[in-house]
């Protein structure tokens, strides 16, 4: 997810004399949104299945006119995971849940004329049980299909949003990001 984006910028071939990287096919540049003299504000919200619940908003504007500007945006999104662990041994019965907030605040100082300096600081964690998959083939009509491998006789569970992991799940992904610009 983004916040208060101004523009996206598609840069196809290599980008290595512009931006100081060996990027052979190309670069992809978000911009985000700076503060300015105007007041703009926003606010979105989402709800869905699983109890998904996302709420974005921002606000920017000036603080001192034509001299000091700021603008913060901040994002928090939940929802529920949709695949259920059955296995009696494990503490994560829910997988493919989210849990995530971010949030980036910007100050603009316009001291003079040939002189303008941006303070950018940013914010992010997130907390989820993985992105858990079952290897699974259906048919056309969306039916589980097992395939015979000879040798090997899987437990197959036919219902594609339930798996059996054991023991504590181990892809439970726990991440901060930070920084200042």
């Amino acid at each position: 997810d983004f916040l208060d984006i101004e523009r996206v910028e598609v840069l196809r071939g290599p980008q290595g004399t512009l931006y100081g990287r060996n990027s052979a096919g190309g670069t992809i540049n978000i911009i985000s949104r700076q503060p300015s003299n105007d007041l703009r504000m926003s606010l979105a919200g989402e709800y869905g299945n699983y109890d998904k619940r996302k709420l974005t908003g921002s606000v920017s504007g000036p603080l001192v006119d034509n001299r000091v500007m700021a603008g913060i945006s901040i994002l928090k999104n939940d929802r529920d995971g949709y695949v259920d662990n059955v296995n009696p041994d494990t503490t994560a019965d829910k997988l493919n849940n989210e849990d995530s907030f971010a949030i980036r605040g910007m100050l603009k100082f316009i001291p003079s004329e040939s002189v303008e300096v941006l303070i950018s600081g940013d914010y992010f964690e997130s907390e989820d049980y993985g992105n858990q998959k079952k290897p699974l083939h259906v048919d056309g009509f969306g039916n589980p299909v097992v395939i015979p491998i000879p040798g090997f006789s899987p437990t197959i569970i036919s219902d594609p949003w339930t798996v059996s992991i054991p023991g504590d799940y181990p892809s439970y992904n726990d991440m901060t990001t930070k920084g200042v610009s």
